[in-house]
């Protein structure tokens, strides 16, 4: 296939802001001409306008954690579609409910284990890999500095008073709150104990790398990722990742080995011990991981291509995967009926429309 076909990739706007896409659209512009286009519905705006699918004919269609839209799915002209799924961007829920007439026109692309395995339950055509950055040089850091991005308000400092009650630390706080996030101002005495920095925005991932250079500890902004650009990074440098022990965070990391894991719900403090062995042990991770991506990510050209048979299911997979497709959708289905029956004999209107919006 000539690089002169032409791909339509379909984006989710807040990426041009973080730029964590930008890795996949470069390696597709390497074997094909992408036309992009993001969009706004996340923030209330509009999707992508309906005319652009069909001014011309295009190779593929890639939707990058944005869902496919359902007159996409619905065009029989349309025969293929790629979808690159994230496991903390995406309800499951969602998929089985809205696509569960479409299952063979999509193709599921994860980077997530995880999420592989669940789709590829319900007999979805999925295939999964494990995005690893260029090794930095190595910066192990110092091992009584901490790097804590705060993205979500449920990853906070009271959170780190846990972890580290038995190990002291300074901490440089960079406040870039996800969308729809709100943070709590620190306390004196946090700002006291830790000796504490802050920053905001960066305008770009050089002033990123830069500001971690010399902390050792970082932690993993999110509950859930869908690949986990930032801690990537940090790894890629080095950095001893403390993380929350849920996807992609511990595909990557093996707790007291090459980073730390903890349970959100249930954070105690951590042992920290043989810190330098753990910070080689995460960049060792990174430079054997970038070697296997840069082998399988040229499977995604082929996938793209039509170059791979269709996973192929045995019999009881394949009966696994229809019985729970069928049920689930069969569920959501029952489940939107009797909200609707509830809505009608509701009458206050403020509880009837807190009814809708959960279905």
């Amino acid at each position: 296939m000539s690089k002169n076909s032409k791909i339509l990739f379909i984006g989710h706007s807040y990426h041009k802001k973080t730029s964590s896409n930008f890795f996949f659209i470069e390696f597709l512009r390497q074997f094909f001409d992408v036309e992009i286009h993001y969009d706004d519905s996340w923030k209330n705006g509009p999707q992508v306008n309906k005319e652009i699918f069909f001014k011309e004919k295009y190779h593929c269609i890639i939707f990058y954690q944005i869902p496919p839209y359902s007159f996409v799915l619905k065009n029989n002209n349309i025969k293929k579609i790629i979808f690159i799924v994230m496991y903390d961007g995406l309800n499951f829920k969602g998929i089985v409910k809205n696509f569960h007439n479409f299952f063979n026109k999509i193709i599921f692309i994860n980077f997530s284990k995880k999420f592989h395995d669940k789709l590829l339950k319900f007999g979805l055509n999925t295939y999964y890999f494990q995005y690893f950055p260029a090794p930095e040089k190595k910066q192990f850091g110092d091992l009584k500095e901490l790097f804590f991005w705060q993205r979500r308000s449920i990853i906070n400092l009271s959170l780190i008073d846990k972890l580290f009650a038995n190990y002291s630390i300074k901490i440089h706080h960079h406040l870039a709150l996800d969308p729809f996030e709100k943070s709590s101002n620190p306390s004196i005495e946090q700002i006291a104990k830790y000796q504490l920095t802050t920053s905001n925005w960066f305008e770009n991932r050089t002033q990123f790398l830069e500001a971690i250079a010399n902390k050792a500890f970082f932690i993993a902004p999110r509950l859930q990722e869908g690949i986990g650009m930032s801690f990537l990074e940090a790894m890629a440098m080095g950095k001893i990742i403390i993380a929350n022990n849920d996807a992609t965070m511990n595909e990557y990391i093996e707790d007291g080995v090459n980073g730390f894991l903890f349970d959100y719900k249930n954070p105690q403090p951590i042992d920290f011990k043989n810190l330098e062995q753990i910070q080689e042990n995460s960049y060792q991770t990174v430079v054997k991981g970038y070697e296997k991506w840069q082998n399988e990510k040229k499977i995604i050209i082929k996938i793209i291509n039509d170059q791979l048979p269709k996973i192929q299911l045995n019999l009881y997979q394949s009966i696994q995967g229809l019985i729970l497709r069928k049920s689930c959708f069969l569920y959501f289905k029952i489940l939107k009926i009797l909200k609707n029956i509830l809505c009608i004999i509701v009458v206050n209107k403020k509880l009837k429309n807190k009814i809708r919006k959960k279905t």
